[in-house]
This record gives structure tokens, C-alpha cells and sequence, in this order.
């Protein structure tokens, strides 16, 4: 019998604030000249740690022996270096990010904060945000609610002297002062048997695009039955996962709002699983310690979350107004896993497997989505009708040389029209 052991819940949320001024000035300058170092360290060949960190009383104390960065502009923030094998401090950690057209860097809470915050250079292209936070799953299963959640890791990340806290918490309250960009719900449950690779062909919904992708992929050079045994032989097996493998099946596209289905006690591994953070959950909840627990995690986007409306209307991008339930009473009965009684999947009825899970949603109303509502211009429509019409003429064979000629020879309107020309036109 299937068992619902948490959800659904959020498992990770991205959002952001989309005024720069919730950004301390002092935490502005100090990426700014941070990554100002990094750059040029990087271009006369310096090799320079990877991330940063920074400390204050609150904050935690200093690892020993680490070396201090000795810039004068610097000195507030009283910097040191860490390297990719150090442990990650109890403390917030930066990182310079040169890959990403108009990033400034981001920031890494330590063990026990809300994840990472994204700034934005002064100079990037206004229509991205500015600010951008990503809650840890650790962070959001200690809330009820996305707001919560939200608020406190704002709090957080102003207490360690990043944001400006009056400024955020006022871009949180307004309407139009942050956006919802990303949003995972997850339902675990356990099975008496288990999902296999043969389910992707048992989903039935809009989008046909499907994936499988492998935990432990096997090394080059190596096939896959001689990858299996050398993970029975090697100590990645994990004890609460029966089998060397692990996989997950990805349900719709990258691209937009998609589906995973994977092992979630393969995935944590049996010795980490008492310091888990939702174990203390699936105790709660009846999960025996052996059992397998089955991750159904939906990933909602940003395009999809702008259209999407409580039952009431209020925009899912808003963060009072976000409802993990009604996320999944919607995708859940979108993406329907089906017994195949007939050639076409969407006349198959639904798996009892996955009317469990279409249940834990219980008496929430399914999101809805909004009619799109495409804000263009008159001359715009106008322009979209020209380029219809020129796609037009080259299927019918027109060459570029008169579809060129035919365009420059259209009078504008300023001069006169003959009226042999009108006639034509109201022909």
C-alpha cells in the first residue's frame, strides 16, 4: 500500500527583491572590490581561493590559522580566504561569480542558515532582479508557510550585514516589491514495490518529454554491468538503498514545470540519515527505519508561476500567496502515472499508486491559470502582421531581391496616395 510519509511541502524557493536598495552599501562595495581583486589577480596569473568569508560577533567564531585579506576597504567585513577543501565555516561565505554576466558575486550561509542571496552589478540590464535569495530544503521544512520562511531568512542575512532590513522587509509586504521566480514541492511516500525505469512510459500529460538520469553514472570505459558490480564491491552502496543503483525519472520539460521521481534514502545515504532533516518528520509520520522512501519533487518555474492564481486570484508569485497544496492538486492531476488499459495514455485511468498522491493535496483547490494577456502596442501588432505577411511571401517563392523592392516602393503615410492606389487597397 502506498504511504504518504511528508507533503506536500516546499523544498527549496527562490525569490527576489526587486529594489538594489535592500542591499547594504557597505555589502554593495565590498563584493564590488572583492571581485575588482579577483579579476585582476585572475589576469596577471595570481591564484586566489575560490570563496571568501567573513565574520562578525554574531556570526561565529574564526577558524584558526586562517590568513586575513589585508585591504583597507575591506577591513569592516575582516575577510579571509577559505579553499574548496577547507570545511565550510559556521559562518557566511562569498564567492566571486565571473561567469555570469552582471553578477557581483553570492553569498553561502553556514550550517544551519537560508542558503544563498545573488546580487546584481549596478550596471545590469534592469529587467533582471536585483536581489535573489534560495532557501535550503533544511531552512523551509522549520516553517508552515513560504512568507515565514521568507521573512526570517531576510532577517538573516540582515543580522550578518548584508541587506538593509527596514528596506526588505518593506520590498516582502509590497506587491510589487518581489517575485516568486522558482518553487519545488515534494511528496515522499513508500511503496510495497517500487518505480522502475519502465514507469516514464506510464505518465500521460501535455508535455511527452521524459529522462532517467543515474545517480552514480558508470566511469569510462566501463559498462553498465561491470559498473554494477564494482558498486556492490564499493562502499558508495548504501545501506538502506537495496541495489547499487539509483535513478531518477524526470516527467516534462527542463524548460518548463517538470516532475522528479527518485530514492531519497539512496540519495541522503544511510549514514547521514539521523542528522537529516526531515527525519524527524517521517518518524512522526509512520516511516520505519529500513523502509525506502520515494521523492516526488515538482519543480514549478517562473514563466509558470506568473500565470498561476490561487482559487481566490491572488498571483502565486506572491509570497503570502504561494500554496504548495494547490501547486500539486494541479501538476499531480496534469501529470497522471496510469495503468495501460489502452493505446493512448490519456485514456488510461490513473495508477492507484498515484491517486495516493493525488490525495495528499487533500481538499486544496488546484492553482489556475490566468488568460495571457500580451501588453503590446498597436505598432507593435502592426509590425508582428508585416513579418506574417513577408514569412508568407517567401513560402509562396518570392525572392528577398522583390519582396525588398515591393517594400521600398510603399508610400508612408505623410506622402499623398493616389487614388488608384486607394482603390486597389479597398478592393
Amino acid at each position: 500500500m502506498t504511504t504518504i510519509i511528508a507533503g506536500p511541502r516546499l523544498d527549496s524557493l527562490r525569490f527576489a527583491l526587486l529594489d538594489r536598495a535592500a542591499v547594504k552599501e557597505t555589502a554593495r562595495a565590498c563584493a564590488d572590490r572583492l571581485r575588482e581583486i579577483y579579476a585582476n589577480g585572475r589576469a596577471d596569473g595570481v591564484s586566489l581561493p575560490p570563496a571568501f568569508w567573513w565574520y562578525r560577533t554574531h556570526c561565529g567564531d574564526v577558524p584558526k590559522g586562517a590568513p586575513p585579506i589585508v585591504q583597507r576597504q575591506l577591513d569592516p567585513w575582516r575577510l579571509a580566504s577559505i579553499n574548496s577543501s577547507d570545511p565550510l565555516p559556521k559562518v557566511p561565505t562569498f564567492r566571486p561569480d565571473l561567469t555570469r554576466s552582471g553578477y557581483l558575486g553570492s553569498w553561502q550561509s553556514g550550517k544551519g542558515g537560508p542558503g544563498y542571496l545573488a546580487i546584481r552589478d549596478e550596471n545590469a540590464r534592469s529587467s533582471v532582479h536585483p536581489l535573489q535569495f534560495d532557501l535550503a530544503a533544511a531552512w523551509l521544512w522549520n516553517f508552515a508557510c513560504a512568507a515565514d520562511a521568507a521573512r526570517a531568512a531576510v532577517l538573516w542575512w540582515a543580522q550578518a550585514g548584508v541587506c538593509a532590513w527596514d528596506a526588505a522587509s518593506a520590498l516582502l509586504d509590497s506587491y510589487d516589491g518581489h517575485r516568486v521566480t522558482r518553487a519545488d514541492v515534494c511528496v515522499d511516500h513508500t511503496l510495497p514495490d517500487a518505480w522502475t525505469e519502465q514507469d516514464l512510459n506510464r505518465f500521460a500529460g501535455r508535455s511527452k518529454a521524459r529522462g532517467l538520469a543515474w545517480l552514480a553514472p558508470p566511469p569510462r570505459g566501463v559498462d553498465q554491468e561491470q559498473a554494477v558490480a564494482m558498486a556492490e564491491r564499493s562502499t558508495r552502496r548504501r545501506e538502506l538503498y537495496k541495489g547499487p543503483r539509483s535513478f531518477t525519472l524526470y516527467i516534462g520539460s527542463r524548460r518548463a514545470s517538470f516532475m522528479r521521481i527518485y530514492d531519497k534514502t539512496a540519495e541522503v545515504g544511510a549514514a547521514n540519515l539521523g542528522a537529516y532533516h526531515a527525519t524527524p518528520v517521517w518518524l512522526r509520520n509512520g516511516w520505519a527505519p529500513g523502509d525506502r522512501i520515494w521523492r516526488a519533487e515538482l519543480q514549478v518555474c517562473s514563466d509558470s508561476l506568473r500565470y498561476l492564481n490561487t482559487c481566490h486570484g491572488e498571483p502565486m508569485r506572491q509570497l503570502a500567496a504561494l500554496d504548495p497544496l494547490s501547486l500539486w492538486a494541479r501538476y499531480s492531476e496534469a501529470m497522471r502515472h496510469v495503468d495501460l488499459t489502452a493505446t493512448r495514455l490519456s485514456r488510461c485511468p490513473t495508477s492507484a499508486r498515484w491517486q495516493v498522491l493525488q490525495a495528499a493535496s487533500g481538499d486544496a483547490a488546484p492553482a489556475h491559470r490566468s488568460p495571457i494577456e500580451l501588453e503590446t502596442t498597436e505598432q507593435e501588432r502592426a509590425l508582428a502582421a508585416v513579418r506574417r505577411a513577408v514569412r508568407r511571401a517567401y513560402q509562396d517563392g518570392v525572392g528577398e531581391s522583390d519582396l525588398l523592392r515591393t517594400i521600398a516602393a510603399v508610400p508612408s503615410p505623410s506622402a499623398a496616395i493616389p487614388e488608384t492606389l486607394k482603390r486597389e487597397w479597398y478592393r
